[in-house]
This record gives C-alpha cells, structure tokens and sequence, in this order.
C-alpha cells in the first residue's frame, strides 16, 4: 500500500487556479485540444512571468 500512495505522488501534478480573462480563454482554446498545455508553458516562461508582474 505505501508503494501504491508513493508512486501516485509521484504520478500527480499539483493544481494550481489562475484568473483570466474570457478573451484569453477563447484565443487559448482557438488552438484546440492542448491549450491548457499551452497556457502552462507561457507560465514556466519566466521572462513572460516577470513582465508581467
């Protein structure tokens, strides 16, 4: 059973909520299936980020 719970901490991403707006939710989802993939690596962008902030 330790395995089991380990191995499924490993598996799992952790979840994180961002608010944006609904015009970048609809150009995002323009790209079709993936576009959460593609708002995460704008994130890990830390160039993107700091400008942002």
């Amino acid at each position: 059973m330790q395995f089991k719970r380990i191995n499924h901490e490993n598996r799992t991403k952790p979840t994180i909520s961002l608010r944006i707006s609904p015009a970048i939710l609809k150009k995002a989802k323009q790209y079709g299936k993936g576009y959460t993939g593609l708002l995460s690596e704008a994130i890990d962008d830390e160039g993107l980020v700091r400008k942002c902030i």
